[in-house]
């Protein structure tokens, strides 16, 4: 059996009075004038406090040589937004996605919104998914002052886990610029993830986070300002991790560069090579000795700063009758091992090996 592994001056007076010879008395006219021109640029015009649909982001009647006004510039954002949508992996998952084509026509369209976060910028939310207690939403960065660029995605921090894009928003306020998130696992709220942001310039800053795995119809919750969920299965953690600003095309946030720290994990992953020969040959039996037989095994670890095992994925190729039996051998395997603790919030490490009969 063959084995290959890879990795992946003059005065004052003088000057003054100078002016005053030559200063014509029709002058504090056309000062006047000067100032009311000025003053009618709309690129000039105080930011806007808030948008409403559907007039606030929709084309208008222009009259020719006229600067366009902030609804119209809006409304070519929604354009691009669609585009760009339409080109992501979202589109095939964002079954209530709302039509952003006819919003910029001026219809009414349900699930877009803009929220106020002051000084000409907004939060575009656009829902992705409804359901009975549930729906989410996809957040953008919307500078009333920026022209034909499609404005950035939001992606918001998570404790235990790389940070995502999909909210499931419940309310926010403008005053104290406080985005709330509660997702339930069944309608009484005995289980799932409640999540409370704080905008800081442009970037979502997590400022709490309480959890509970599995619905159990104990110390059910629902959403209020006021207070959060409790019970004796609810985890609270305070992480004041930000987010950061990605696109539909790379909705996630850079991670740190690498570190020798966080390469002792891929010499970890690695030298289980024994270990990963020994899975596959147990499993495949007799298999591994017949003319042509091939296999094929990637592992992709996930390890918390901590050193913590976060979560450990096997692929198979080809995934024939055995897969199960293999990922199970080869992820009871991983799991034993210890992880050395790295400078990354979340590291990922992806290793595999191929092998075939002689």
């Amino acid at each position: 059996m063959c084995t290959d592994a890879r990795t992946s001056p003059p005065s004052a007076s003088s000057s003054r009075s100078s002016r005053e010879r030559d200063v014509p008395h029709n002058a504090p006219v056309r000062f006047a004038l000067v100032l009311v021109t000025l003053l009618s640029v709309p690129s000039l015009a105080a930011d806007r406090a808030t948008i409403r649909l559907p007039e606030g982001c929709a084309f208008s009647a222009l009259a020719e040589g006229a600067a366009p006004p902030p609804a119209s510039t809006c409304a070519d954002m929604l354009l691009l937004v669609q585009r760009a949508f339409a080109r992501s992996t979202f589109a095939p998952t964002c079954g209530d996605w709302p039509d952003l084509e006819a919003a910029s026509r001026g219809a009414k369209v349900e699930g877009l919104a803009f929220l106020p976060l002051g000084h000409g910028h907004f939060l575009m939310q656009a829902r992705c998914t409804s359901g009975a207690y549930n729906e989410t939403s996809l957040f953008f960065l919307w500078d009333e002052r920026t022209h034909e660029v499609e404005p950035p995605l939001v992606v918001f921090p998570l404790d235990g886990a790389l940070p995502e894009p999909l909210v499931f928003a419940r309310d926010f306020d403008p005053k104290h610029l406080t985005l709330w998130e509660l997702r339930k696992e069944l309608g009484d709220g005995s289980g799932g993830r409640y999540r409370r942001f704080t905008f800081q310039g442009e970037l979502p800053v997590l400022d709490e986070q309480v959890s509970k795995d599995g619905a159990d119809h104990l110390d059910g919750y629902d959403f209020s300002r006021r207070k959060v969920p409790h019970g004796a299965k609810w985890q609270r953690t305070t992480p004041k991790s930000a987010g950061c600003l990605g696109t539909l095309a790379a909705p996630s946030c850079p991670g740190p560069a690498a570190s020798t720290k966080d390469a002792e994990v891929g010499e970890v992953l690695g030298a289980q090579q024994a270990a990963i020969v020994d899975c596959v040959v147990t499993t495949a039996g007799a298999d591994a000795e017949a003319d042509g037989w091939k296999q094929s095994v990637a592992v992709t670890v996930v390890i918390k700063k901590g050193g913590e095992l976060f979560s450990v994925d096997t692929a198979l190729e080809p995934a024939g009758e055995k897969a199960e039996a293999l990922k199970a051998c080869v992820e009871k395997m991983v799991r034993t091992l210890a992880w050395p603790a790295t400078d990354a919030t979340m590291l990922s490490f992806e290793k595999s090996w191929s092998f075939s009969s002689h």
